[in-house]
């Protein structure tokens, strides 16, 4: 029996796992779009802040792991058809060019969710270098990294209150950077009783992150020339941010500005930090919250295959 899974995150490798255990003599097969099987994403705002001091400790299982425990890894590798009747799946390789089809017996989809583009004007042309980052994968925590320790930023907005987005405004927060947290709905952490996200809002005021709940982001714009020290909220709470380019770029040092408008002036953001010049960042405990032991990665040996 050939059983294959499309996934190389918690429930891929869980369904490989399992069923080389009940049926120790199966082979299976597990195909990961990027290079790193098997890490915790959940994690990853504590690679960022220093608390997982290499972003290889994020790994539950080294690569050594998963192939002992008797399963084929086929990384950096795209499933892009299913061939039911044959029960075959087409494969695209790490060069995207060559396709092989896979037999098997039973197929376990296990690709997780797809990250919401919220429908902000102007984001779908810009990128991390433009110090635009959306967070979901081990690449986007590179490109995160980079911004942090080239471009010597002293500021950032994170889009979203939920789980990730408030670990990493702590996560931003330990790094130096001045915080700004923006929320659509009324309240941080919205899928939670609202008194319990104003206790949860009390803590990440406490330690200096400016939080707007009831905002709505509608435009980024890339600001040439002129920086501004804060941001702009019009009346009736939606928000255009005003960017201007990192170190190294066309244009000016790297910070948000706000768009000219008769709206309440937030508070300026400071100089920027040096993080460039900063070696290493200590490990540390989270100021708002314990980490519960499912966001805790381990800190097994490294990855014995290089990424």
């Amino acid at each position: 029996m050939h059983m294959v899974a499309i996934g190389g995150s918690d429930a891929g490798i869980s369904a490989a796992l399992r069923a080389r255990e009940v049926a120790p003599g199966a082979e299976v097969t597990v195909v990961v779009a990027d290079a790193y099987p098997n890490f915790s994403i959940c994690g990853i705002p504590y690679y960022v802040s220093g608390e997982v001091t290499h972003w290889r400790n994020l790994a539950h299982r080294t690569y050594s792991d998963l192939e002992a425990a008797g399963m084929r890894l086929r990384l950096d590798t795209t499933a892009r058809k299913v061939d039911v009747a044959g029960r075959m799946l087409h494969l695209t390789g790490p060069d995207g060019a060559a396709e092989d089809a896979v037999p098997y017996d039973q197929l376990v989809i296990g690709t997780g969710a797809v990250p919401v583009r919220p429908p902000i004007v102007g984001l779908d042309g810009l990128g991390p270098a433009d110090g635009v980052h959306l967070l979901h994968s081990m690449d986007d925590t590179f490109a995160v990294m980079r911004t942090l320790e080239e471009t010597g930023t002293g500021s950032a907005v994170i889009v979203g209150a939920g789980y990730v987005g408030l670990e990493m405004a702590d996560a931003l927060s330990e790094r130096g950077l001045a915080v700004t947290q923006l929320e659509r709905l009324p309240e941080v952490l919205p899928t939670v009783d609202a008194g319990l996200g104003a206790l949860v809002r009390a803590q990440l005021e406490g330690h200096g992150v400016a939080v707007h709940a009831g905002t709505d982001v509608k435009r980024i714009d890339i600001a040439a020339t002129a920086i501004y020290h804060g941001m702009t909220v019009d009346e009736v709470s939606d928000l255009d941010l005003s960017y201007t380019p990192p170190l190294g770029s066309p244009g000016t040092p790297s910070r948000w500005a706000p768009r000219p408008g008769p709206a309440t002036r937030l508070p300026g953001n400071p100089p920027p930090h040096p993080l460039a010049q900063t070696p290493a960042v200590r490990p540390r405990r989270p100021r708002f919250h314990p980490v519960p032991a499912t966001h805790s990665p381990p800190r097994g040996p490294p990855l014995s295959r290089s990424s």
